[in-house]
């Protein structure tokens, strides 16, 4: 069913289990980041909060809305939750049809062990309150029967006793219902789509056609299409592996490579869309079909990324047009978004905790090896004798063992252990050493020696591309010799709060990270680095009534690797109590302290205007809505240089590839030009 399937993607994604692809042919399978493992609800949350979600606690919800955090340590809680547990279980010994509800029970384990998180406690809730009300009626018809048992002289009759147990039972359950329509009462979830942010979609709805195409991620790929009216690639309704070709997208520091893969995926999307409504059998994503993922015709996808980059890449004919989507809150979360392409799809994360646990690399490949004398010599420094040592001349020279030597020819054939190979009638014996866990692979007609370690020797990669069968055209790509190096995760930081020391910048974190920036001297120390790191300071500021971005000159390192940006951004200004102090103030001024009309604060009070407030009164002063605020990131090159950055913080895309069509704090909308 699609709650199984939705329930079995969540379990795998808080184990921290890669998706990879199925397929019933004989082939090669990716291992892509599950969108659910980046979602609050299947990333572990604490116990007790698992248990609030389920049934509120009594006599007062637990959670910080309604339970200050410093009086939560101190107060004394009863785990609703678990008692409608316990009376469930109860209940289902006394009437076997309720054992249909153990699946739930099944849930609430999972939740509680952090497999699953918040979004399953829906599905607990109902059947605990069947135990609550079930143990409750147990207990009060024990006690009711009791107390008639014991005193004759009251005269309750057994319908007497019914009508006690059953009062008592709505009395006790609307108690302790009390606490979760306090929660439902204090919970306000900010809008999904403010209304600046709708005028932008809208803005994109002007210019663009119903079967037009936009890139972005998957949380507003429903917006898009409901105020936009275009067609997205994912959205929450529709999750799939296509959300790393976005995250290529948006990462990509190469304007023609992003313009590539956006037709690239676009037209793929649309091609199988037509073989599906016309029977066929085909791929479910894009990113799938680019890849040939799960056939033996696997593709090795770093060369067909970095052909993108390419001018003289010829991409697919245009059926449409393709937009970009940058709202704002988009750079919060673009840590998140970084994380589905930092990583190399052959490999598990368990790989490189076991290659970096080894200290070796995964691959190296030694080039153009050539006969001098009774050795064979290769690029770099590395040479292997006659009696099968294998040595690197250099700095640090030695002898690099090695438990086997195979050899492969481009002859469709698969690998082969030998114990020898013939170079230039050289002949090389093999000389394993049973200590080590590296593989060499000689490559027959090229005279490469390839080195793997015993994880990389048993991959998807070395299998397809070398071990099952030689991929003469995948080994002679440039980016061959990095396919299975790890794909590092970009830096970039978004300030909580900062503090200013004079020249110097503070930065700061929730959990106390911390980054310290001086503006005379242009370092700044970062978590991590030893010595503190040249960084440029950009000011990228919006202008509040017209939206345009203003920018003033860098200053700084001009060559620095790092960079420090100062933009402002929307955030909503959430209402607030306020106790008035001694004295008393007039609603008047309180409006203008706080900044908001005064019209709002008075119909929120029921005062006057005018009216002078007490001292000692607690107000609640009423939101204010959304509005601008300073923000700040600091991040190195890379992000800097992002498509993504370059398209909502700098706003210097090149105007040859991607058209500004709608630029304001609250979005960006580019069109990519064809």
């Amino acid at each position: 069913s699609q709650f199984l399937a939705k329930f079995e993607r969540y379990v795998s994604a808080g184990e921290g289990v890669a998706m990879k692809t199925v397929s019933k042919d004989k082939g090669y399978s990716l291992k892509y980041l599950d969108v659910f493992s980046t979602v609050r609800e299947a990333s572990e949350v604490p116990p007790k909060v698992v248990r609030n979600r389920i049934l509120s606690d009594l006599p007062t919800c637990s959670c910080p809305r309604c339970l200050p955090a410093k009086e939560s340590d101190e107060a004394f809680l009863i785990p609703t939750a678990l008692i409608g547990l316990l009376g469930l279980g109860l209940l289902i010994l006394r009437y076997w049809e309720f054992s249909l509800c153990l699946p739930f029970v099944a849930i609430a384990y999972l939740c509680f062990k952090g497999v699953v998180g918040l979004r399953f406690t829906v599905h607990v809730g109902n059947v605990a309150s069947l135990g609550v009300c079930f143990l409750l009626l147990f207990i009060l018809w024990l006690l009711v029967r009791k107390i008639r048992e014991s005193s004759p002289k009251a005269n309750l009759t057994h319908e007497h006793s019914k009508i006690i147990a059953y009062s008592l039972a709505v009395l006790m359950v609307a108690f302790m219902a009390w606490p979760n329509v306090q929660h439902a009462k204090n919970y306000n979830s900010h809008v999904v789509y403010p209304t600046k942010t709708i005028e932008v979609l809208e803005a994109l709805d002007e210019v663009s056609a119903p079967e037009d195409f936009v890139v972005t991620w998957w949380d507003y790929g429903s917006g898009c299409w409901f105020y936009g009216d275009t067609r997205t690639f994912t959205s929450p309704a529709h999750q799939t592996f296509d959300n790393y070709l976005t995250s290529e997208i948006l990462r990509s520091q190469s304007a023609i490579r992003a313009k590539n893969l956006a037709r690239l995926k676009t037209e793929t999307y649309v091609r199988l869309q037509e073989e599906r409504e016309s029977g066929a059998k085909t791929y479910s994503t894009a990113v799938q079909a680019i890849f040939k993922d799960g056939s033996p015709d696997l593709v090795l996808y770093q060369g067909l990324l970095d052909d993108l980059s390419q001018a003289s890449y010829r991409a697919p004919a245009k059926t449409r047009e393709v937009f970009l989507f940058m709202p704002y809150e988009i750079m919060r979360i673009f840590p998140t978004i970084l994380s589905f392409s930092s990583r190399n799809l052959y490999f598990d994360k368990n790989f490189y905790e076991k290659t970096y646990a080894s200290g070796e690399p995964p691959m190296k490949i030694l080039r153009n090896g050539r006969r001098e004398g009774s050795s064979i010599v290769f690029d770099d420094g590395y040479r292997i004798d006659r009696r099968g040592n294998l040595r690197f001349e250099g700095d640090r020279s030695g002898v690099i063992g090695y438990g086997q030597l195979w050899t492969v020819r481009d002859d469709l054939q698969p690998a082969k252990m030998v114990r020898s190979i013939n170079v230039d009638g050289l002949e090389i014996a093999a000389n394993p050493n049973n200590l080590s866990s590296r593989r060499l692979l000689f490559v027959e007609g090229r005279n490469d020696l390839v080195i793997f370690s015993s994880q990389t020797f048993h991959s998807t990669f070395a299998k397809r591309f070398l071990l099952d069968r030689y991929d003469s055209r995948a080994f002679s790509h440039p980016a061959f010799s990095k396919g299975a190096l790890p794909i590092r995760q970009p830096y970039m930081a978004q300030a909580d709060w900062v503090t200013s020391q004079g020249s110097k910048l503070v930065l700061s974190m929730r959990g106390g990270y911390r980054i310290e920036a001086d503006l005379s001297t242009s370092l700044a120390s970062v978590p991590g680095l030893k010595d503190p790191v040249p960084f440029a300071f950009h000011r990228n500021v919006h202008d509040e009534k017209s939206g345009k971005m203003m920018k003033l000159p860098a200053q700084g390192k001009k060559d620095a690797g790092f960079h420090l940006v100062q933009t402002n951004l929307p955030y909503f200004m959430s209402g607030t109590p306020y106790e008035v102090p001694k004295g008393g103030l007039e609603i008047n001024r309180i409006a203008s302290q706080f900044g908001i009309p005064l019209g709002l604060l008075a119909q929120a009070t029921g005062m006057n205007p005018h009216e002078t407030v007490e001292g000692g009164v607690k107000l609640q002063i009423p939101s204010k809505g959304y509005g601008l605020r300073q923000a700040w990131f600091f991040m190195d090159q890379e992000i800097f240089d992002s498509i993504l950055v370059k398209g909502f913080l700098r706003e210097e895309l090149p105007t040859e590839t991607f058209e500004k069509i709608y630029s304001s704090p609250w979005g960006k909308v580019y069109k990519i030009i064809q």
